[in-house]
């Protein structure tokens, strides 16, 4: 399979469906296209279509649509009520950043601020470490509209901001999405009509898609299996000891364990229930798009020992969903709510950024462990499974993977090494982090 350029394109069956050239604006041609297949709006599935220099006609991209997604232009429109706007929550936007990405942080905050919402708030967290000259206009550029507020967070890293953010918060919904994300329209109604839907759902993660794959490594990293899988229907995870009779968490929920989580789709009852281990929860969704009841963030807050910008390089947003399943709380993943993502577009970034992945997985370990010596018993006692997962990923998954030479051993290589180092350098960042605070303690009492 190739790793050459892919164009990315949205197809709406309730419209014509279009030819897709094989011509670059950059030069060249597309060697495929990562096709997104919508209906009205709504998000049915992704197909991969490789093609030659002539690119694709229409015809024959329906044929292909029709046989790897089936029939959908033959499905019944979605039987979820409307919510009126006086029902849908307040929500507050966090974006937290280090400015490094401008034009990316721009377009994130323009595509919010023209979503159709009715009471929505956009907190840009300005995470830098130097105060350049340029900030006062940077602030004012982006706090155009008045919906809009930037504020500086001193502490280093992403979980420092997005706390920072969401103590300044008045929302009732807390939403997280990256400076290098960008929320579909209707990505806020998405998020609101879901917890308004839904009283007992604590948190609520969606589909996170690329906005191009240019380069290898945005293909590479699109096909990787680091990052959460594109999934096409609703899913609920409730997690915690105790049942919850009389809802919809099915009878199979009334068997789960501390340390596991039970997943049912809401939409086919028919549907077996599936459990996992809390600690899978990079199933669940990612924290590039990602929203809390303000009410449930509060109780579990977020390590700013984790996450990008420490030590330990990632895992803060995982860490979340350990503690809220692991408390008994519940989650929503609903395609409906999709956000488009800039990958990284060269190999060494996208090396740096699995070396993450897999520091910040097992930090957030260390971080459970830490906190609550539990997970001793939990890691302990499932040792086995999750070893079988770990060698299907690394042996099987990505074996295969590197056989049709679309995956190199480096990167795995880069991620295993990520895994070994997480626990030291989490303790690291714990340490970096008292250091800080003592500095801004310092610096505040001057």
């Amino acid at each position: 399979m190739s790793v050459g350029p892919m164009r990315v394109v949205h197809v709406d069956v309730e419209a014509p469906i279009p030819d897709v050239a094989a011509t670059r604006a950059a030069g060249g041609h597309y060697t495929g296209a990562f096709v997104v297949v919508f209906r009205g709006g709504q998000p049915l599935g992704h197909l991969e279509v490789e093609f030659g220099a002539d690119g694709l006609t229409g015809a024959r991209l329906t044929e292909r649509i029709a046989d790897e997604l089936g029939d959908v232009w033959s499905l019944p429109p979605p039987a979820e009520p409307a919510v009126p706007d006086e029902r849908l929550p307040t929500i507050s936007v966090v974006i937290p950043t280090t400015f490094d990405r401008l034009d990316h942080l721009q377009r994130c905050v323009t595509a919010l601020c023209r979503q159709d919402y009715p009471d929505v708030e956009v907190i840009v967290v300005d995470n830098r470490p130097n105060d350049s000259a340029d900030r006062a206009v940077l602030w004012r550029r982006l706090a155009e509209d008045p919906r809009v507020t930037v504020v500086a967070e001193p502490l280093l890293g992403a979980s420092a901001a997005r706390l920072r953010g969401s103590v300044l918060a008045r929302g009732e919904v807390l939403s997280f999405i990256d400076d290098d994300a960008v929320p579909a329209q209707g990505w806020l109604r998405a998020i609101g009509r879901r917890f308004a839907l839904e009283p007992e759902t604590d948190a609520v993660t969606g589909l996170l898609l690329p906005v191009e794959l240019e380069t290898p490594a945005q293909v590479l990293f699109e096909r990787s299996g680091s990052k959460v899988a594109h999934r096409y229907e609703r899913v609920s995870y409730q997690g915690g000891p105790s049942p919850r009779r009389g809802g919809g968490a099915r009878d199979a929920a009334q068997r789960r364990g501390r340390f596991e989580v039970t997943a049912w789709r809401p939409d086919d009852p028919a549907a077996p229930a599936v459990r996992y281990l809390v600690y899978q929860a990079g199933q669940f969704g990612i924290g590039a798009n990602m929203s809390y009841r303000a009410a449930a963030f509060a109780r579990i807050g977020m390590d700013v020992a984790l996450g990008a910008g420490t030590p330990a390089r990632g895992g803060e947003d995982l860490h979340c969903f350990m503690r809220l399943l692991f408390a008994g709380g519940r989650m929503t993943f609903d395609p409906a709510v999709v956000a488009w993502h800039s990958h990284a577009r060269e190999l060494a970034e996208l090396r740096e950024k699995v070396y993450g992945y897999g520091s910040g997985f097992t930090a957030i370990l260390t971080a459970l462990i830490w906190s609550d010596p539990r997970h001793l018993v939990g890691l302990s006692a499932h040792a086995l499974r999750a070893l079988r997962l770990f060698l299907r990923k690394f042996l099987v998954e990505r074996g295969a993977a590197a056989a049709r030479s679309y995956y190199p051993a480096e990167l795995s290589r880069a991620e295993l090494r990520g895994y070994a180092a997480g626990p030291l350098l989490y303790l690291r960042s714990r340490l970096v982090l008292r250091r800080a605070r003592a500095a801004l303690r310092r610096a505040s009492a001057r």
